[in-house]
């Protein structure tokens, strides 16, 4: 455990990797101080380096905005089911009427995980009747168990999808020990037996990263040849490209816009018109979740009192109304939007209305 102070320098490089390590070393750690204390004091003396190496940094990203409240809402909080739907409305529930969201959530985890799920699970439950002959291997078996079920069960940063960047480490893990598992089962059997088993849990296991690549190199060698692109929306559709144009016609370059935040809007995209507030997650990522918070809290306070003062002078003259931004800011699915100006466009979409709103600036 010599080289354990090193794993002190990651927070800045990778925050998910640094928790994913604590996580791992933490349980490890644990269990070699209820059973096999040998070397205890190198353990801590090494985890002591770490932490005094990493609070720095720790420190830093936590003043920069990085941690607490950012984006609009605490994280590191309950988030049950990971990205299985929405939890605009609650931790603890999913969002009601929601397109696309699995009401099974083993049904979730075997189309994002597929083999590996299950014989992760089946090797958890072979090594409890058989004890694992690797000692290290069974070192390993409570920490893959922690790194699937904190992401699944918690939010760890504004963006839940970002979740599976620690899902990653519990997938390494479980691929040890699902072939351990099968190594040991077939330990006292001929080998060409082994080798068909690992043939076969190999090609189901990239079966999935098989189909995707193929529909993919699909989809690249269609556009290079200018044919159409089959099941693939892409990022805008008729009705984004309909409502782009208006736009290009009907404002002025420099007019700002209020809108839902997504990393794919398609206003300044399709029109080179500037947001207020785009894609909030890099300017957090940046160390400026700070100004994004301030950015959000002018927008809430908008939609609560109607009071447009603040949002003019930030050079905004227009409002897009569309169900993405009830996801931002709940108070606007109910806001009477002619008490802050005029309803220039309207076109109806999937999953509702979208309208665009030339506000009563002066």
């Amino acid at each position: 455990m010599r080289w354990l102070p090193f794993l002190g320098f990651i927070p800045l490089s990778h925050s998910h990797t640094a928790l994913s390590a604590a996580i791992l070393f933490g349980i490890l750690f644990l269990q070699k101080l209820f059973s096999d204390r040998r070397n205890i004091k190198t353990w801590i003396l090494g985890a002591l380096m770490a932490a005094a190496i990493a609070a720095p940094q720790l420190i830093h990203l936590s003043a920069a905005g990085f941690a607490g409240k950012s984006m609009g809402g605490d994280f590191f909080k309950p988030w049950l089911g990971w990205m299985t739907c929405a939890h605009n409305n609650s931790w603890l529930t999913c969002d009601p009427g929601v397109a696309g969201t699995d009401s099974s959530v083993l049904w979730f985890w075997t189309k994002n995980f597929g083999i590996i799920f299950w014989g992760w699970l089946a090797a958890l439950g072979y090594f409890l009747v058989k004890k694992p002959e690797v000692k290290a291997l069974r070192l390993l078996i409570v920490p893959s168990i922690a790194l699937f079920l904190i992401p699944n069960l918690f939010l760890l940063q504004p963006w839940e999808f970002d979740n599976n960047k620690v899902l990653l480490y519990w997938w390494i893990l479980a691929i040890l020990i699902l072939f351990a598992a099968i190594r040991q089962i077939f330990n006292n059997v001929s080998k060409k037996y082994l080798v068909i088993v690992l043939i076969f849990v190999v090609l189901i296991g990239g079966l999935a990263g098989f189909v995707d690549s193929f529909f993919r190199v699909q989809q690249t060698y269609a556009s290079l040849a200018s044919r159409a692109i089959k099941n693939h929306a892409g990022f805008y559709g008729a009705e984004e490209l309909k409502a782009a144009d208006w736009i290009i016609k009907n404002t002025n370059p420099n007019d700002g816009f209020l809108s839902a935040d997504g990393a794919n809007n398609f206003i300044p995209m399709l029109t080179g018109r500037p947001l207020f507030l785009g894609f909030s997650g890099w300017l957090w990522t940046q160390g400026r979740g700070q100004m994004a918070n301030e950015r959000q809290d002018i927008a809430r306070r908008l939609f609560e009192n109607g009071n447009l003062a603040e949002i003019c002078n930030k050079g905004v003259r227009w409002l897009m109304q569309e169900p993405p931004l009830f996801r931002n800011y709940p108070a606007a699915e109910f806001f009477d939007v002619t008490r802050i100006g005029d309803v220039k466009f309207s076109q109806n979409i999937s999953g509702g209305t979208r309208v665009i709103v030339q506000l009563k600036c002066h």
